[in-house]
């Protein structure tokens, strides 16, 4: 199970959700800043690590040629001398 997974599967993070409004209301995330520090527990194309939507929605095409489904942020590449 990795940390988003966890998170979602927490009690207090549920509570949390609930007291803080659904989908709808994003007030909860626009005033939280979160990190996402190297990548190995965020999905790429799955969580909403990149603004309001999950990647897999904004760019459905791209997604549905990808052969990275499911993969974290880490391993979708690097930079090597900035490139």
């Amino acid at each position: 199970m990795d940390g988003v997974e966890k998170m979602s599967n927490s009690i207090w993070w549920s509570d949390l959700k609930i007291i803080c409004g659904d989908e709808q209301e994003t007030w909860f995330d626009n005033l939280v800043e979160w990190s996402i520090d190297d990548g190995s527990s965020i999905r790429f194309w799955d969580d909403r690590w990149g603004g309001g939507e999950c990647l897999e929605n904004i760019f459905a095409r791209i997604y549905l040629n990808s052969e990275q489904k499911g993969e974290t942020i880490n391993n979708m590449g690097r930079l090597v001398d900035g490139v």
